[in-house]
């Protein structure tokens, strides 16, 4: 039997293109001297030979692709998605005195998500005085509270008096929870007024 003779044998190398995927160089020819001297040694039949190195050289190949596959796949990220912002449209009227005693109006609004940013704008603010004339600049009082037994009360640093705006009055940041928004007479009303608050939040 004549000596095996030793082969010189590139093995699959792996690198990094330019653009940062990685490829492999995948040497057919040698991987297929190294499999004929496998097959060589197991004195596998000369006419088995060929097939088996085919399959081998193959099945090489497919690995080194899977692994390529592998190595390439993308690391997700996890994003916290932006709270989605409501606007809710109270509508109300307060009425002019009674006995002395100034009224109120308000309406209620859940804050979710949370919790987060809130905004109160009085959009409109209509007196109706004697004789059907109406008063558009009427000053009124807004605020911000909870309810308890059927009256807003309030929070703290959370009244203020204004006329009718596309500008938000009143702004701050809530809990998660039910609030209030509220218009009241601070002026001795003469007549009953319509209002509109816009409130946005979580």
């Amino acid at each position: 039997m004549r000596p095996l003779l030793a082969t010189k044998t590139t093995l699959p190398s792996f690198g990094h293109s330019s653009n940062g995927r990685i490829i492999s160089h995948f040497r057919s020819d040698a991987t297929s001297r190294v499999v004929a001297a496998a097959l060589r040694l197991l004195k596998v039949p000369v006419e088995n030979m060929n097939l088996i190195k085919i399959a081998v050289t193959h099945l090489l190949a497919a690995i080194a692709l899977v692994t390529s596959a592998c190595n390439n796949s993308n690391t997700s990220t996890t994003t916290t998605p932006s709270p989605t912002i409501a606007t809710d449209v109270l509508t109300g009227t307060v009425q002019p005195p009674v006995n002395g005693v100034l009224q109120v109006s308000f309406g209620t609004f859940v804050v979710g998500q949370g919790g987060g940013s809130v905004a109160v704008t009085l959009t409109s603010a209509v007196e109706t005085l004697a004789a059907g004339t109406f008063l558009t600049t009427v000053t009124m009082g807004v605020a911000i509270g909870t309810v308890t037994g059927g009256t807003c009360t309030p929070l703290a640093n959370a009244f203020t008096i204004a006329q009718a705006s596309s500008t938000a009055q009143l702004s701050g940041t809530l809990s998660p929870g039910t609030y209030c928004a509220q218009v009241s007479d601070v002026t001795s009303q003469l007549g009953p007024v319509a209002y509109a608050l816009a409130v946005s939040h979580p």
